[in-house]
């Protein structure tokens, strides 16, 4: 990592809410314009009830730096119906899925691999399940 502390990467907790909601919102308007916007729109995805959702089971995880969320993402095991139709390189049940969703990480901290921490933390989940 370069540079000032390591990321954190957390549980979020039901009450930030607003804090986890306030981020999406910034990292939507930092994308608005750029030529590889995810096409997020507030409230619209990630919706807030998907936020509430996400933070109430507990699939909600931060990345942060210094205090300030970096980066945030959701993980469970719901897919959509899609992923059914391709053919895998081999079975699992849905139990046995890792599935990240709205994976997002704030410009101000682009070019530090944090995206890529964050995915490495949920290959660290999984990984205790194919042990």
């Amino acid at each position: 990592m370069q540079g000032g502390t390591a990321l954190q990467i957390r549980r979020a907790n039901p009450e930030e809410y607003e804090r986890v909601r306030d981020f999406y919102y910034l990292l939507i308007d930092a994308m608005e314009g750029a030529p590889f916007s995810p096409g997020w729109e507030r409230d619209v995805y990630p919706s807030q009830d998907f936020l509430r959702s996400s933070l109430e089971k507990g699939e909600l995880y931060v990345g942060e730096l210094d205090g300030q969320i970096a980066a945030s993402m959701v993980v469970n095991h719901a897919y959509n119906e899609g992923y059914r139709e391709v053919r895998w390189a081999f079975n699992a049940a849905d139990s046995e899925l890792f599935v990240v969703h709205a994976l997002g990480v704030h410009s101000q901290f682009s070019g530090r691999g944090i995206a890529g921490r964050m995915a490495r933390h949920v290959i660290d989940m999984a990984a205790p399940n194919y042990v």
